[in-house]
């Protein structure tokens, strides 16, 4: 079956509806009826449950809320629940801001004593150059141990944990405002 169009119609014959602009499906989701009860009600094969007077001033409300959409958290306050379920996930927010800043801490205390480590093992290695030797077999493990840490805790490693550093911080501030907006 073909899709009628409105401008296939005299402008006369528009419904109000149709005269806004407004499609059946979004104003059948706005009322909370399906696209074909909609269409019913259109046609006269069922009755509007608010009237046909309200049906228009409910239409040209829609109209005006679909040009100046109101702020959605000032429509609906939250409920104590979900007050203290945003106070939960901020304290969980709180607990992963603190292990990963922790993580990073380490990263960057394990860089600087490896980086430290291979330094000096590269000096002390002017001073016992013999490859056999005692120290110079000291200096292999600790130039190795050095390497492996510094390969764990890589610049990019390091860059990528600040970043969900960043990502948790921006996390914690939206829920605090929201908090603050909703009375906690």
């Amino acid at each position: 079956m073909a899709k009628r169009s409105i401008y296939s119609k005299p402008s006369e014959q528009l419904s109000i509806r149709e005269q806004l602009g407004i499609s059946q499906e979004e104003y059948a989701l706005f009322c909370g009826v399906s696209k074909s009860m909609l269409s019913m009600i259109e046609i006269n094969q069922r009755s509007w449950p608010l009237g046909k007077a309200n049906q228009n001033g409910m239409l040209i409300d829609f109209y005006e809320a679909q040009k100046n959409p109101p702020d959605q958290s000032a429509l609906v306050k939250a409920e104590p629940w979900e007050v203290k379920e945003y106070q939960v996930k901020l304290l969980k927010l709180k607990i992963e801001l603190y292990k990963v800043e922790n993580q990073l801490e380490e990263m960057e205390f394990k860089t600087n004593a490896a980086a430290k480590r291979l330094k000096t093992c590269l000096k002390l290695r002017e001073r016992f150059p013999q490859s056999e030797s005692m120290e110079s077999k000291l200096l292999n493990v600790w130039e190795q141990t050095a390497k492996t840490d510094l390969r764990k805790n890589r610049p990019i490693d390091q860059q990528l944990v600040r970043l969900k550093l960043e990502n948790l911080n921006a996390q914690k501030l939206l829920v605090e405002n929201w908090l603050v907006v909703n009375g906690s």
